[in-house]
């Protein structure tokens, strides 16, 4: 059986870092936009990659602690150059999206053109050569919507239990019915209507949800300039995203797109922790 991570999405104190990574976290503000940053570095690694990190709900800056341990592991065991790691969190709850009519919006126009420079010319102070993004449920949809934008500035990508639902915040009755239908989701009615109703914060209407639906931009992807993808999940997702992100990869295998999907026995958030760490090396 493929070895699972259960990546936990919650605050909390007091979790080491394993390895040999030193950190430094801190808070900054770019466009008005206060967030909380964490980067850490090996002084060991020759690597000049870059691993932009994204956390899931309930998450914050330090989420490369909840699951660096095995990652972290099989890098040493097989003496990987490590890549630096950069994770940003402006809360609990945000979206890395551009500028539409939401007020919660633009904060993917900040992180590429305030926050990436900041991050790799003044805190790391190198040259990138490549970067790669990880990201796990909430911050899975983030990852894909900095790839779906910018596919051209990353070279791989792994979405851990994305949170990727094939379902427009402004369905009906009828429609959420038959949307747990059909994944399986193990949630009510009214839990799903309050998870769309983030969503609906975010795309104030119909046609900023269709313009930023990660389902319609892979049906336009470019297969010349996007990063390689990993996708990973739990079969039993009670989110029902199981199925979204088995139906996102096989869009983006449409397309030609250079995507692997990974499912992994559990819930949410499990993925294959084994895999993202040797996808990540090679």
């Amino acid at each position: 059986m493929k070895a699972v991570l259960s990546l936990i999405i919650l605050l909390g104190g007091g979790i080491l870092l394993a390895g040999d990574y030193k950190s430094d976290c801190g808070r900054q503000t770019f466009s008005g936009q206060e967030f909380g940053y964490c980067i850490w570095n090996d002084s060991e690694s020759q690597s000049r990659d870059v691993l932009y990190v994204f956390h899931g709900a309930g998450g914050d800056e330090f989420a490369w602690q909840y699951f660096s341990g095995t990652l972290d592991g099989i890098w040493n065991a097989e003496k990987f150059n490590k890549p630096s790691v950069v994770a940003v969190s402006f809360g609990p709850k945000w979206a890395l999206i551009p500028q539409n009519k939401s007020s919660k919006s633009g904060i993917l126009d900040i992180f590429i053109q305030k926050i990436m420079p900041w991050a790799e010319n003044e805190k790391l102070g190198f040259t990138v050569n490549k970067r790669q993004a990880l990201g796990l449920s909430m911050g899975a949809f983030n990852t894909s919507q900095l790839i779906l934008n910018y596919p051209q500035l990353f070279n791989k990508a792994v979405l851990a239990c994305p949170f990727l639902m094939d379902i427009s915040p402004y369905a009906t009755s009828d429609e959420i019915a038959a949307y747990l239908r059909r994944t399986h989701a193990l949630m009510t009615p009214g839990h799903l209507r309050d998870i769309l109703g983030y969503l609906k914060q975010i795309y104030v209407n119909t046609v900023e949800w269709r313009l930023g639906n990660p389902f319609n931009l892979i049906r336009k992807a470019n297969s010349s300039t996007f990063p390689k993808v990993f996708v990973s999940c739990g079969s039993t997702d009670e989110l029902g995203v199981f199925t979204g992100a088995q139906d996102f990869t096989r869009l983006g295998l449409k397309r030609g797109l250079d995507m692997s999907f990974h499912p992994v026995e559990g819930g949410h958030c499990s993925a294959d922790q084994v895999g993202i760490a040797r996808f990540l090396m090679n």
